[in-house]
This record gives structure tokens, C-alpha cells and sequence, in this order.
């Protein structure tokens, strides 16, 4: 974004430089020798300074395309970790972690989403556990660009109830946004599966 604000500032700068070129041009033709003496030094100055300002915007136009990708590179990796720690927390049931997930998944969703998720009762001890594993993330990267992002997320989830256990896969989408120090939120979650289908009844 500051490169994009620099280059605009150096486009403006040029347009004016182009102006007070033409302005001396014009006093050349219309002056007698020794003014034009003057103003075609100052208009050698003008070009020099006009040829530096071009060779500053191709620099900070080549430099912007370097760093679009790496940026994009940084939210991606920024939204996939939010990603993985609400698959983590919200995903793994096993009483005697209730706590610690609660207090991990809190900076990571909106207040609302984490109230429904993690509610203030005390969690009843079970032997029941649920871990996800083989996590996988997909989100369209014309969306980095943008403040709010959808992410899918990919992942098995592996039941154990006693001695038997259950391995489901479960497909899930995410909706993010990025706030104003670089970091996401998710603001709400649903069943990719079922989401696809409402898409395909309308």
C-alpha cells in the first residue's frame, strides 16, 4: 500500500516536472539569448531530475510486484493458522482440555461464536475423545486481497468411545476477517457439505 502511495506521488511530481518543462521551452523560444542560456540550463535540470523520477517509479513498481506475493504469502499462512487453531480447538472434544481450548480459541473468533462454542458450564468428565487430524485448508487466493475471506477446511476426525473407535471425514467452511493489526477473526462457521446443497436447491 505504501509503495502504491509512493508511486502516485512520484506520477503527480512527473506531471509537474512535464509542465514546468513546457514552461521553459516556451521562455526559451520567447526570450532573448541570455535568458534562453538560463532556461536551458534549468531545463537540463528539469530533464535530469525528470529522468531520476522515472528510474524511482520503475524501481518502486518492480519492488510492489516482489512484495505482492510474499504479502499474500503472510496472509495466507495468517488465515490458515487461525484456520487450524479453530479446527484444534473447536474440533477436539476431550473433557479434560475444555479449559485450555476455551482460553486458545478466544482471540482467534468473534465473542458471539465463541460464547455458543465454549459455553460457561462446566464440561461433564467423559471418556469420549474426538481428535482431528490431516487438516487441509483451500481458499481462493482473490480473496487474500479483500478484508473478509471464506476458507474450507478438510480434515478427519477420529471418535474413540471405549475401545471401539470412528473415523469420519468432515468438510467445513469458514468465514474470516482480518482486523486491523494483520490478524483474522472468525466470525462464523458452517457444514460445507450442507452448504453446498442449500447452493444447488436454489
Amino acid at each position: 500500500m505504501k509503495s502504491k502511495t509512493r508511486i502516485t506521488l512520484f506520477t503527480i511530481a512527473l506531471v509537474a516536472i512535464i509542465a514546468v518543462t513546457g514552461i521553459n521551452v516556451y521562455s526559451v523560444m520567447a526570450g532573448d539569448d541570455e535568458e534562453a542560456t538560463v532556461s536551458i540550463n534549468q531545463m537540463q535540470e528539469v530533464i535530469d531530475a525528470n529522468e531520476q523520477l522515472e528510474s524511482e517509479v520503475s524501481r518502486l513498481e518492480n519492488e510492489q510486484e516482489m512484495e505482492e506475493p510474499a504479502a499474500m504469502q503472510e496472509r495466507q499462512e495468517a488465515l490458515q493458522a487461525t484456520a487450524e487453531t479453530f479446527v484444534q480447538t473447536v474440533y477436539t472434544e476431550e473433557a479434560e482440555s475444555y479449559d485450555d481450548r476455551k482460553d486458545e480459541a478466544e482471540p482467534i473468533m468473534q465473542d458471539d461464536l465463541h460464547d455458543f462454542l465454549f459455553p460457561e458450564d462446566d464440561q461433564d468428565e467423559t471418556k469420549h475423545r474426538a481428535i482431528p487430524e490431516d487438516i487441509q485448508f483451500f481458499v481462493e487466493s482473490g480473496e487474500l486481497n479483500q478484508p473478509e475471506a471464506t476458507i474450507m477446511a478438510r480434515f478427519t476426525q477420529t471418535y474413540s468411545a471405549g475401545s471401539e473407535d470412528d473415523t469420519t471425514a468432515t468438510f467445513i467452511e469458514l468465514d474470516a476477517e482480518q482486523q486491523d493489526d494483520g490478524t483474522w477473526i472468525i466470525q462464523d462457521f458452517r457444514d460445507a457439505v450442507e452448504s453446498m446443497e442449500g447452493d444447488e436447491g436454489v
